[in-house]
């Protein structure tokens, strides 16, 4: 079951910190684990999934994730779709896939090393 948290401290240089500084190169370790990045993972099959850009002005509604899974990194480029709907406090968004790429793998999971 996915669950959307901010990434914890102890995780983020495990997981998710390759992943980030590919997509913003110039933060430095301690924003990084400043808790301002959040994901949606499956800790029983090791899935996560990271929103990592936003787009601006006439892309604001496209945002670039980056989905973790069996050791491999696919990037997708969604966009936001017009018909949202709130259910019992809950927003439903529809998206609409542009593009997705396989980024590569990561080995050595202890040192995170990102292979593209």
């Amino acid at each position: 079951m996915f669950v959307n948290e901010i990434i914890p401290r102890d995780e983020v240089d495990k997981k998710a910190k390759p992943i980030i500084v590919k997509y913003k190169p110039f933060l430095s370790s301690d924003d990084i684990k400043d808790g301002k990045f959040s994901w949606s993972i499956d800790r029983n099959k090791n899935i996560y999934l990271i929103k990592v850009k936003q787009g601006r002005e006439e892309f604001c509604d496209q945002s670039t994730f980056v989905l973790f899974k069996s050791g491999d990194l696919i990037e997708f480029v969604l966009k936001t779709m017009p018909s949202t709907s709130e259910t019992e406090g809950l927003t439903n968004k529809k998206w609409k896939l542009l593009s997705q790429k396989k980024l590569g793998l990561i080995v050595k999971l202890s040192k995170m090393k990102l292979i593209l």
